[in-house]
């Protein structure tokens, strides 16, 4: 696995994004590739507003290979295991939702995998990967 070097960056505001993008006057429809988007770069501003507000000093990082691979978020907890968090818009996760948190955690030690996304209730599923309401999930990042 040949890992990516390019830095990510994330506007504080999703409506800043949605005004730079000219896409402010359009209709944000939930499940279409925009509000998937719009929903990682709102959970991601979360966990960085979050963590200075909690003063918690957590570390956060991504990783994305060469073939386009990715995890949407890893947070290290000084201390603690790694957290693997891929952002999903949507109200039922599926199996292949999961395939880059299953192929990209293997090769990484001390971890926990989430899924943060809309589904109504926590569940867990065969592999260990818990799949969290994004609600639920900030306060178990943050408690």
């Amino acid at each position: 696995m040949r890992q990516s070097q390019k830095p990510k960056f994330y506007l504080f505001d999703t409506g800043i994004t949605r005004y730079l993008n000219q896409t402010v006057d359009l209709e944000l429809r939930e499940g279409s590739s925009e509000f998937g988007k719009l929903f990682e770069q709102f959970i991601i501003c979360e966990c960085f507003r979050l963590n200075e507000y909690y003063e918690k000093n957590f570390k956060f990082y991504y990783l994305r290979t060469k073939d386009g691979a990715e995890i949407d978020l890893i947070v290290q907890k000084l201390g603690k295991k790694r957290i693997l968090i891929e952002i999903k818009s949507k109200t039922e996760v599926n199996s292949e939702d999961l395939r880059h948190l299953k192929k990209l955690g293997a090769d990484i030690q001390h971890k926990e995998r989430w899924i943060i996304c809309n589904e109504k209730l926590p569940r867990l599923t065969e592999d260990g990967i818990k799949i969290l309401p994004w609600q639920e999930a900030l306060a178990e990042l943050f408690k």
